[in-house]
């Protein structure tokens, strides 16, 4: 392996919290809090996405709560929230 090899990065975007929700998968908005938390935390993710905050209430909600503790972790620059119209 080469040092160029060895100095490569290979960034990663979740998008488990994209979808307001999937057939049979529905999450809380503390569950989707836990899940943001877990993949930036624990499992280093890069980057994710969340829901649009127009979807519905529980999804602004949940995007709200996601914001904020990100905000507060100083990891809100990896978040990106879809604007659906």
């Amino acid at each position: 392996m080469s040092d160029s090899d060895s100095n490569r990065h290979i960034r990663l975007m979740d998008t488990t919290l994209r979808m307001a929700s999937r057939p049979g998968v529905s999450f809380s908005a503390n569950e989707k809090v836990n899940i943001a938390r877990a993949l930036l935390q624990s499992l280093k993710v890069d980057r994710i996405e969340v829901a649009s905050a127009c979807v519905s209430e529980g999804e602004r909600e949940a995007v709200a709560q996601i914001c904020e503790w990100a905000a507060s972790q100083g990891l809100a620059i990896v978040l990106k929230c879809l604007a659906f119209d």
